[in-house]
């Protein structure tokens, strides 16, 4: 991302992949007291509140500090008027101002893969205070801690190193050219004008979807493989949860787009319970207590924790069933939204 070629869209790609740099953080910065004490240092108050809120983001549904309801509360109370906040009433012609959007698209070869609101909700900013003329420096403060921290674990800057974005097309990233009023907005997608906040959130599940099916590539490299597969547990979890908790609110389309994504043969075997200490090894920097780690290669984990947990399924071809699922979850949820 340090190279001059990226330069233009390297803001697009740090706001997809922010909440995953939080998990590293998050996730390693807990277990570090215990598997190198030497290496744990304090994080400021903020840094710590803003990583927890950015890897809690990747839970979707499943934070089990806000729930369904939790999470649109948060973007009902705190996103939708940070932003309306700061940029409705900017126009001195009141009749203008029906015109004024507070809503922005980030695309790749035409797939939204962020917004302006999943970036915010991604990051782990707090809404109320991110549009404050102290709030770049704060931010600037927070990225140094993560810079620190990682150099402390012996992380690099190298422009010569190989990187997923190596073989990106900068010329595919699509500007905020087509900027939207999302009270207008949100009532045209998904499931219509009953649940606006409900599609706001299907907008941010929508874009990580895009994200990992056309910028990060098909990988057994762990990190590569971390990303994509935890994002489509937890869309896949929390579309499950949503169809049970919120059925009455749904249409009958929308049910049935739903069922279309998580009864998939690929998403049932992904998220099935029994394979539960997967994603909780993944989720969590250690291994699930369930998981016999005399059968884990620590220079093979990928390839060594998929037959345990998957019922003797090779890593690779567990990884072409992900690849089918993200591709179909992919779809379902870009068909969905223009139904």
């Amino acid at each position: 991302m340090t190279r001059p070629e990226l330069a233009e869209v390297a803001h697009t790609v740090s706001f997809c992949l922010g909440s995953y740099f939080s998990l590293f953080m998050h996730e390693g910065y807990a277990r570090l007291p215990e598997v190198a004490p030497h290496l744990s240092a304090p994080l400021s108050p903020l840094a710590q509140s803003v990583t927890a809120r950015s890897r809690h983001s990747l839970k979707f549904f499943e934070d089990t500090l806000r729930g369904i309801e939790g999470q649109i509360s948060y973007f009902e109370d705190e996103i939708f008027p940070a932003h309306a906040q700061r940029f409705y009433g900017n126009t001195w012609l009141p009749l203008a101002r029906r015109w004024e959007k507070d809503l922005g698209f980030y695309r790749y070869a035409g797939r939204l893969v962020s917004t302006t609101h999943a970036a915010t909700f991604g990051l782990g900013l707090d809404p109320k205070t991110m549009f404050n003329k102290n709030a770049g420096p704060e931010l600037v403060r927070i990225m140094t801690e993560y810079g620190q921290y990682f150099g402390a674990l012996a992380a690099t800057l190298d422009a010569k190193a190989s990187s997923f974005l190596d073989v990106v097309d900068v010329s595919q990233f699509g500007n905020l050219g087509d900027d939207v009023r999302s009270e207008r907005h949100y009532k045209r997608v998904f499931n219509g004008e009953a649940t606006p906040s409900i599609n706001a959130l299907m907008r941010v599940f929508q874009a990580s979807m895009n994200f990992v099916d056309v910028l990060v590539p098909s990988s057994l490299e762990y990190s590569l493989f971390k990303i994509r597969f935890l994002t489509v547990y937890q869309v896949l979890r929390s579309l499950g949860m949503l169809r049970t908790e919120r059925a009455s609110e749904l249409s009958a389309e929308s049910l049935a787009a739903i069922a279309g994504i998580v009864d998939a043969a690929e998403a049932q075997l992904i998220v099935d319970p029994s394979t539960k200490p997967f994603r909780n090894t993944l989720m969590h920097y250690g291994p699930d207590n369930r998981i016999d780690l005399s059968l884990v290669d620590k220079d093979d984990l990928i390839g060594s924790l998929v037959p345990l947990c998957y019922g003797g399924l090779t890593a690779a071809d567990f990884a072409v069933k992900l690849d089918a699922c993200i591709a179909h979850t992919a779809a379902g949820l870009n068909t969905w939204a223009q139904s």
